[in-house]
């Protein structure tokens, strides 16, 4: 197998995040054959490290972890260059970088929400900034207007703030329908008849009309929800001119579970009836708000996800799925005139497997160009990656990887040169990690343990950190 020069140092100087002390400890002790002992599982042999994440300069892996005999796990912090882990203080932890995070391009400052308010890290020095600090909930942070600011979402608008000068500013006006205040005949009658014949209160209410013209020229875009309906997600497109709003209809019969008020992205209970999500984009210069066309689905029932937009902004691509279940979709949508493209469909009688789930940071697509995006499918009856041109009149997708195994996770390495693929090719019951030119070819297995080995690449692609089990 030919290795590249670049992937035998990333192979000579992996980091393997593995843990000896609970092995340690029951070597000492016999292990008792009970139903007690025997369920005591994680407590009895503590937790695999989660959340492994690096600093912008790939000097330090985060990870979370929670020893046996431990309420909740803690973030601990190890050197690429080795030594000990280290248990970070609650001090520490507050300016780590997050588990789940909106990263900048550089991979070194992360947004993410934190107990309701926006926050920014830098993971090369170590800082917190508080975006926000309000009462109520923000959520859904992302990097805007080329990374100089911050958009989040609270009661159903979209705030912009500049982090240079740290004020916060509307784009939307997001509300419930209001109730028109209906007058009687009689009412309307003496209302007329007043203006006619008391010149001062006809000369109040032209004015009264002006103020009003004048405040509706400079209103906010405005858009009306339904009844149970909700904007949970919204995003700024890079040139600041539109909003992609994701518009959740609330099912009567559904029911919730209890979160914190600032948890916005809460589903229903499994087998009740799902919410209804709908794509909407909205012009910010014009006011209008266009609906994202489905006809691809036939009339069907869908749910939209937030789209990914291209990196010059040019190309926004959407995840649709059918209630059922058994189609998935990957369309282009238009932000002007809400008309979609159909990239890639794939249906399935039983069931179409979700990889991960809908949100800000969709696992199972991505761009790797302002023109190409990538994609995991079932097309062949395996989770294989594939590419797609978005930009092309006929789109058709190439897939990349074959074969009687699966893809379980893709990354893009920082130079977007590669992906890094964790499979079950070797093995049913093992999992490596993988790198792939983008353009398909001979692929390079990296780990070599047997049993499952899940990593993280440092972003300078010289490191992996890696757990094993």
């Amino acid at each position: 197998m030919h290795i590249s020069s670049r992937v035998t140092t990333a192979l000579a100087v992996a980091a393997v995040v593995t843990f000896a002390e609970p092995t340690a400890r029951l070597a000492d002790a016999p292990f008792s054959l009970s139903v007690d002992s025997i369920m005591r599982g994680p407590k009895l042999v503590g937790y695999p490290p989660t959340g492994l994440r690096w600093s912008g300069d790939s000097a330090r892996l985060y990870f979370e972890w929670r020893r046996p005999g431990e309420d909740e796990p803690s973030t601990w912090v190890v050197a690429r260059d080795g030594g000990e882990p280290r248990r970070l203080t609650d001090g520490e932890r507050r300016s780590a970088p997050p588990v789940a995070g909106m990263w900048d391009a550089a991979h070194r400052r992360a947004l993410f929400a934190n107990e309701g308010d926006i926050v920014l890290v830098d993971s090369v020095t170590g800082t917190r900034r508080q975006i926000t600090r309000m009462t109520g909930g923000e959520s859904n942070p992302r990097w805007a207007k080329h990374e100089t600011a911050v958009t989040f979402v609270r009661d159903n608008n979209l705030f912009l703030v500049p982090l240079d000068s740290g004020s916060i500013e509307q784009l939307t006006d997001i509300a419930p329908r209001k109730r028109d205040a209906r007058e009687s005949d009689s009412q309307k009658f003496v209302k007329n008849e007043e203006e006619k014949l008391i010149d001062h209160t006809r000369v109040e209410a032209e004015k009264k009309k002006r103020r009003d013209e004048k405040e509706k020229a400079n209103a906010l875009p405005k858009y009306e929800l339904a009844e149970r309906q909700s904007a949970t997600d919204l995003q700024l497109s890079p040139d600041g001119k539109h909003v992609f709003i994701l518009l959740t209809e609330r099912s009567d019969a559904a029911k919730r579970p209890n979160v914190p008020n600032y948890v916005t992205g809460v589903r229903t209970f499994v087998g009740d009836t799902q919410d209804k999500r709908t794509l909407a984009a909205m012009n910010l210069e014009t006011g209008t708000t266009q609906m994202a066309d489905a006809a691809f689905a036939d009339k069907r029932d869908v749910r939209w996800s937030m789209p990914q937009i291209s990196p010059d902004g040019a190309i926004a691509v959407a995840h649709v799925r059918a209630h059922d279940n058994k189609d998935r979709w990957l369309v282009t949508v238009n932000a002007d005139t809400g008309r979609t493209q159909l990239l890639d469909a794939l249906h399935d009688d039983a069931w179409v497997r979700e990889v991960g789930g809908f949100g800000p940071n969709d696992p199972s697509f991505g761009w790797l160009d302002a023109r190409r995006v990538w994609f995991l499918s079932e097309r062949d009856g395996w989770m294989h990656l594939y590419v797609v041109d978005a930009s092309d009149d006929h789109p058709a997708a190439r897939q990349l990887t074959q074969g009687r195994w699966e893809i379980e996770s893709v990354d893009l390495s920082q130079d977007r040169r590669r992906f890094y693929v964790v499979s079950n090719e070797r093995h049913p019951g093992e999992r490596h990690l993988y790198a792939l030119p983008i353009d398909g070819g001979e692929w390079t297995k990296l780990t070599a343990m047997t049993g499952s080995n899940v990593g993280e690449v440092s972003p300078d692609d010289r490191t992996i950190g890696m757990v094993h089990s």
